[in-house]
C-alpha cells in the first residue's frame, strides 16, 4: 500500500503509481509552500498530535516488525517526539525558502523515528516529501487524517524500474539517504544529504567507575537485540582496569544469546565470518553474539557498523594510545567517555576526533537524529550530525543591498 500526496495507492509502486505521485505533487505542493509559516506551524502541531495518540501502535507494530521490545521502542520515540517538538517552538523560516521535492529513504532500524523527524519537520519547511519506508502500514492510515496528506507521499513496496525513474525525474529537487554506505548510489544532478553507517567508541579510564561503565555499557549493547543506533561497537579499557571490566561485563554477558530478525541474521552472520580472519582473540561467542579481545587496529572492523551483537573490547596503557586508536575512525556517532575526574580528562577529550563526545553516558541526553554525515549536493562537505532541520529542509535566501 502506497499513499501518494493525498491518494491511495494499492499495490506495489510501479510506473503507474510513479505518474499518480508526479500528477499529485505538482498539483500541491505550490498551495501548501505557499501557506504562511505560521500556518504551516499549526497544521504540523496538529498531525505531531495525531501520532502522538497512536504512539502505542506505533511502536507495537515497529516492535513485531524488528522483533524487539516494544518498550524500547516507545523509549526512542518519545525521545523523537521531544526533539520534533523543541524545533516547532523554535522554528523560523525567515530568508529561507522549501529546497521542494524531497525524497528520504529511511534505515529499517530506527525507521519510525526516522519517518516522524522527516514527516512532521520536513512539511514544516513547506517540501513536499516522499518517504520510502517498508514498515509503512500503521503510518499510511494515519496520515490520510492529518493536514499533511495532501503534500506527504509513503512508499513502502517498489519496483526497481519505477523508484530509479523517480529518482531521475526532474521534479525531485533533493534525496536524503540513512542506512548502509554500500548501499548508497549518489545521483550527481540532486542535493544529497547523505548520513551512512557509523560506530559508538567508549573509553573506561583508569579513574573510572569501572563496575557503573560495564552495566551502563551492557544495556545499551542488548538494547534493541543489539540494532540501536547508539549501540557500543568497541571498548578501550585501562590496562589498570581491564580485568575488572571484562570480569564485570563477562558476568552480564552469561548465557547472553540474541534471536535477531531475519532481515539481520545473514548479514551479522556474514559480517563475523570476516571479523575471524582478522587478528583477535574470542571472549565470548553464542547466536547472535560475538565479543571480540584486542581486535587488530588494520581491521576494516574498527570502523565497519555491525547491526547485531557484535563488540570489540581493547586495553590500553596511555591515555594517547587511546585517542589514537579512537581517531582510526572517521565515522564516529559518539565516543563515551567513562571518568570519576572529569576535569583531568578534559584535556584527553580534546584530542578525540568525534562530533560527539559524552561523559559517563552512552547516548546524549538531548534526543536526535542519528544523522552521522551529511553533504549538500554530490560534493558536499561534512556537517555535525546536529544538523538543523533548517540547514536540512530549507534553502538560505540572501539579500544584498546597494
Amino acid at each position: 500500500m502506497q499513499w501518494l500526496a493525498g491518494q491511495l495507492y494499492s499495490g506495489e509502486f510501479d510506473l503507474t503509481a510513479l505518474m499518480s505521485l508526479v500528477k499529485n505533487i505538482q498539483s500541491n505542493k505550490t498551495q501548501w509552500a505557499d501557506k504562511s509559516g505560521e500556518d504551516r506551524l499549526e497544521s504540523c502541531k496538529q498531525s505531531l498530535v495525531t501520532f502522538k495518540e497512536h504512539k502505542r501502535q506505533l511502536a507495537q507494530q515497529e516492535a513485531e516488525f524488528l522483533s524487539v521490545p516494544v518498550e524500547d521502542i516507545l523509549e526512542d520515540v518519545d525521545g523523537i517526539f521531544e526533539l520534533i517538538e523543541s524545533h516547532l517552538q523554535e522554528f523560523d523560516d525567515k530568508n529561507t525558502y522549501p529546497r521542494g521535492v524531497m525524497l528520504t529513504m529511511l534505515p529499517k532500524t530506527y525507521g519510525l523515528c526516522s519517518f516522524l523527524y522527516m514527516s512532521v519537520l520536513g512539511s514544516l519547511y513547506g517540501n513536499s516529501m516522499i518517504i520510502k519506508l517498508r514498515n509503512s502500514q500503521k503510518l499510511i492510515e494515519l496520515v490520510q487524517n492529518t493536514e499533511l496528506a495532501s503534500n506527504l507521499s509513503v512508499l513502502s513496496a517498489v519496483e526497481a524500474d519505477a523508484f530509479e525513474m523517480l529518482n531521475s525525474h526532474p521534479f525531485l529537487d533533493s534525496v536524503v539517504f540513512m542506512g548502509q554506505k554500500n548501499n548508497f548510489n549518489p545521483l550527481s544532478d540532486k542535493h544529497i544529504f547523505a548520513s551512512f553507517d557509523a560506530i559508538n567508541t567508549h573509553v573506561v579510564l583508569k579513574n573510572a567507575d569501572v563496575q557503573k561503565a560495564a552495566k551502563e555499557i551492557f544495556k545499551a549493547f542488548v538494547k534493541n537485540k543489539a540494532l540501536s543506533p547508539f549501540k557500543p561497537h568497541r571498548v578501550l579499557v585501562a590496562k589498570a582496569q581491564f580485568e575488572e571490566f571484562k570480569g564485570a561485563f563477562m558476568e552480564l554477558v552469561s548465557d547472553l544469546t540474541i534471536d535477531l530478525p531475519a532481515p539481520y541474521k545473514d548479514k551479522f552472520d556474514q559480517d563475523i565470518s570476516e571479523v575471524k580472519k582478522d587478528t583477535h582473540n574470542l571472549m565470548y561467542e553464542a547466536p547472535g553474539v560475538y565479543i571480540t579481545s584486542d581486535l587488530t587496529y588494520c581491521s576494516t572492523y574498527q570502523e565497519k557498523e555491525v547491526l547485531g551483537g557484535f563488540l570489540s573490547i581493547s586495553e590500553f596503557k596511555y591515555n594517547h594510545e587511546a585517542a589514537k586508536w579512537i581517531n582510526v575512525s572517521s565515522r564516529h556517532r559518539s565516543v563515551s567517555v567513562w571518568t570519576e575526574e572529569v576535569e583531568k580528562a578534559e584535556k584527553f577529550m580534546s584530542k578525540l576526533h568525534a562530533p560527539k563526545v559524552l561523559v559517563n553516558q552512552v547516548q546524549p541526553k538531548k534526543p536526535f537524529l542519528p544523522l552521522a554525515a551529511s553533504g549538500d549536493g554530490a560534493h558536499g562537505g561534512v556537517i555535525g550530525q546536529d544538523i538543523h532541520p533548517q540547514d536540512l529542509f530549507a534553502q538560505k535566501r540572501i539579500i544584498e543591498y546597494a
